[in-house]
């Protein structure tokens, strides 16, 4: 295993406090590249997709943030051999959530939930390149 993680480069750098979400989770991308690298090794010829990444920010500079050190991370474990067909981002919308109903703010476009109207946010353009 040590082998295969030998090819990633130095911890990264974030914008986000504590790298914790607003739902107090906690942010490891570098755990994003061991997890893909390590399927990898586990299960040889199996292609990897990550369908589903993300997390509610009140900041919208946390979130690109966010997708850009996790898609950063995925580009680390595909250097390093692992098979990654496709990166998902959650949630393309703000959606309903079970236990916290509206108030968290997962997508990359923000809903007025009164209106329905929906406007993209700075961490889409993030998304596109």
């Amino acid at each position: 295993m040590d082998e295969l993680l030998a090819h990633q480069v130095e911890p990264m750098v974030t914008l986000y406090p504590l790298g914790r979400t607003a739902m107090d989770w906690a942010v490891d991308p570098d755990g994003l590249s061991e997890l893909l690298i390590r399927l990898h090794h586990d299960y040889p010829g199996v292609p990897l997709m990550i369908t589903e990444n993300g997390a509610a920010f009140e900041d919208d500079a946390d979130r690109l943030a966010f997708l850009r050190d996790h898609l950063t991370a995925a580009h680390r474990a595909i250097a390093a051999g692992a098979p990654l067909t496709g990166y998902l981002v959650w949630s393309f919308l703000d959606n309903f959530e079970w236990a916290h109903g509206y108030e968290p703010r997962f997508g990359i476009a923000h809903v007025d939930h009164a209106t329905r109207r929906r406007t993209p946010r700075r961490a889409r353009s993030g998304c596109a390149r």
